[in-house]
């Protein structure tokens, strides 16, 4: 008998390989026990058909944990409200169709389970894992239930992002059929465990391990956090290309490959970030070796032919820039990576990304407010971000990014500052997302909620919908929570709203604003976006310094030392400076915060054009499905929730 089968089950995307359970397959097999890893996901795209998988799958970051409902009924027994989830689940969607082609899926949940027992040959396993992480949990509850009817010799363990903390501990106690809960980084727990389970010997000894004593559920303390992370193995992919070579909806998808640089925060270990709860129970940053990485790169690159890379880490290492960044510039590898990084980039760090073929990152942006960025521990300013965007688009990479508004202690004046930023940026990619900001489990607010005016926490209404278990079970088991708060948001992000739709209209026009060195040394701004001052502006002499200068923020008092410092201060004085810059301001060619100064116009002859023969093709993924899928940590996503009231 082989010691385990990891599974992999609905809802994740099937368009890329699971990073966590490949990489305990590569840690178990390294200690000499067999394993292999199976991907029922894929199975149930097949079966449902890609278009009607991805619609369930492209909710996952909605609140709607549409894709645990449609397991829901399998689990519970019929015994949930029904009714009432599709009564919310129309409402959210807007879209009667798209309901109900959910709603059908149900039907297919039994047969498909039945199947994964005879495909996947649970009979030649001795431990059966499920890696739950997002929505995968009602899926994995249901096809353990059944192993545990059908073999109940098998021993069954949960691991993933959804066993983190207390929500490892409420899966044992909920579910009897689970005998065991690997919580937090497993690459060293779990393959102790296998070794004890071979033994026969107590578990008990194993840190982070979640198991029965008795009648009693017992959570031993988590260990140490894995590091140096260069001594985990390369993650084992065959299996997943073993699957996908007999899949028919292979032609169908866009294939990346998950690659992990990172794990922690190195921003959240100094100034946790209030809304976030990534990382909480693994902060402490550690990166792989730039020569690992850059190994590993290749050597999946090499194995199964695939260009197009999502790395797991929730931020990139700043050493990358000065090791690992500049050797892929210097010797490209010819391929793509998505990236997660701070939104406080410099020019010459946007210009090495692009250059190294990051060819879309997520910046965590979340507002135009310095106020708000203030009170959400950021670390960043608005103009810091506003010129992020700006450098993205110049350099021709991929920026995904939210807008998030109800914190604490925000202003109708923070959000009409942020209406003017946007009416500046029409030439620039809106933001994916204009939400309320999600209360999470391990977050400072899910902390000390009163702290931040949030009373009456309780998990979202939806988890009664799906869970059939006592109201505290269900609080535990929650990553996601409802609250009470003296502010009503809504009303001043209204013009936000409003001014969203309209950039992301001009986003599909011919919108642009643009500078060029003319041939006498003038600096040539033309602009074609809608409600445009003028369609073009012609700066000279010291005018020009001043706004190539504003490529990044600047205060009034840094321009006036450059002027003093150029020999330009006669060409133009104090009074000169502040009409320059108001008239930049009032055309809408640079926006102002306070008293700093950012120029928009994007430098036509600087556009990375040259860089895109480098770039294998890709077909943008939605934005809520970015690579944190598959990551074996607590996370939920963005940590956001569309908003579609109108």
């Amino acid at each position: 008998m082989k010691d385990a089968l990891l599974l992999s089950m609905p809802f994740v995307s099937p368009a890329w390989p699971a990073l966590g359970i490949s990489t305990l397959q590569a840690c178990l097999r390294r200690e000499g026990f067999s394993c292999d890893v199976a991907y029922p996901n894929l199975l149930f795209a097949e079966r449902i058909g890609i278009d009607t998988y991805s619609l369930v799958d492209d909710l996952g970051g909605d609140g709607l944990f549409a894709g645990d409902w449609v397991f829901a009924r399998h689990l519970s027994g019929g015994r949930l409200d029904e009714a009432a989830y599709l009564d919310h689940l129309r409402r959210h969607l807007q879209d009667d169709a798209a309901a109900e082609a959910i709603a059908d899926l149900r039907s297919a949940v039994g047969l498909f389970l039945e199947e994964c027992l005879i495909r996947y040959r649970i009979a030649e396993y001795a431990i059966i894992g499920f890696s739950t992480t997002f929505e995968q949990t009602t899926a994995s509850l249901c096809l353990a239930r059944l192993i545990r009817a059908r073999h109940p010799d098998k021993v069954i363990v949960f691991g993933g992002g959804n066993c983190d903390g207390v929500r490892g501990e409420a899966l044992l106690r909920g579910f009897p059929w689970i005998d065991f809960v690997c919580r937090g980084e497993a690459e060293e727990s779990f393959p102790a465990l296998v070794r004890s389970l071979r033994r026969g010997t107590s578990p008990a000894p194993i840190p982070g391990v979640v198991h029965r004593l008795g009648d009693a559920v017992v959570a031993n303390p988590s260990g140490a956090p894995i590091a140096p992370l260069d001594r985990l193995p390369i993650p084992s992919y065959d299996d997943y290309f073993a699957a996908l070579s007999e899949s028919p909806i292979a032609p169908d998808l866009q294939i990346y490959l998950i690659i992990e640089g990172s794990r922690g925060c190195w921003w959240g270990a100094k100034s946790h970030c209030t809304f976030c709860g990534l990382n909480r129970t693994s902060m402490a940053f550690r990166s792989k070796s730039a020569d690992r990485l850059h190994d590993e790169l290749r050597a999946l690159r090499d194995r199964h032919g695939i260009s197009a890379f999502l790395t797991a880490d929730s931020i990139m290492d700043l050493t990358y820039f000065r090791t690992l960044l500049p050797r892929l510039a210097a010797e490209p590898l010819g391929v793509s990576l998505f990236y997660e990084v701070k939104s406080n980039l410099t020019r010459e760090q946007t210009r090495l990304l692009a250059a190294a073929g990051v060819t879309w990152i997520q910046a965590g942006i979340e507002s135009l407010s310095t106020r708000i960025l203030d009170g959400m521990r950021k670390g960043v300013t608005a103009l810091q971000n506003i010129q992020t965007v700006n450098w993205c688009r110049e350099y021709g990479i991929k920026l995904s990014w939210n807008l998030l508004f109800g914190f604490p202690g925000e202003r109708a004046e923070d959000y009409a500052q942020i209406e003017v930023f946007m009416d500046a940026l029409l030439h620039l990619p809106p933001p994916d997302t204009l939400a309320r900001v999600a209360l999470d489990r391990f977050s400072p607010f899910h902390d000390d909620p009163a702290r931040h005016g949030m009373r009456r926490v309780r998990p979202l209404p939806v988890y009664a919908l799906i869970y059939d278990l006592p109201p505290e079970q269900i609080d535990h088991l929650a990553g996601c929570f409802d609250y009470d708060c003296d502010l009503e948001p809504y009303d001043h992000v209204r013009g936000v709203r409003a001014r969203l739709a309209a950039w992301r209209s001009a986003a599909d026009s011919a919108s642009a604003l643009t500078q060029v060195e003319a041939g006498n040394g003038d600096l040539v701004i033309t602009d074609t976006r809608p409600g445009r001052h003028v369609d073009r502006v012609v700066l000279h002499g010291a005018e020009r310094v001043v706004y190539e200068l504003c490529d990044a923020a600047r205060s009034t008092a840094q321009i006036r030392r450059h002027l003093d410092d150029r020999g330009l201060s006669a060409e133009m004085n104090g009074e000169g400076l502040k009409g320059l810059l108001d008239r930049m301001v009032g055309l809408r060619l640079m926006v102002r915060d306070g008293d700093q100064h950012l120029s928009l116009a994007i430098g036509a002859q600087r556009a990375a054009d040259a860089l895109a023969p480098q770039r294998p093709e890709q077909r943008a993924l939605p934005l809520v499905h970015a690579p944190r899928q598959d990551l074996d940590v607590a996370r939920r996503g963005l940590g956001v929730t569309e908003d579609r009231r109108g």
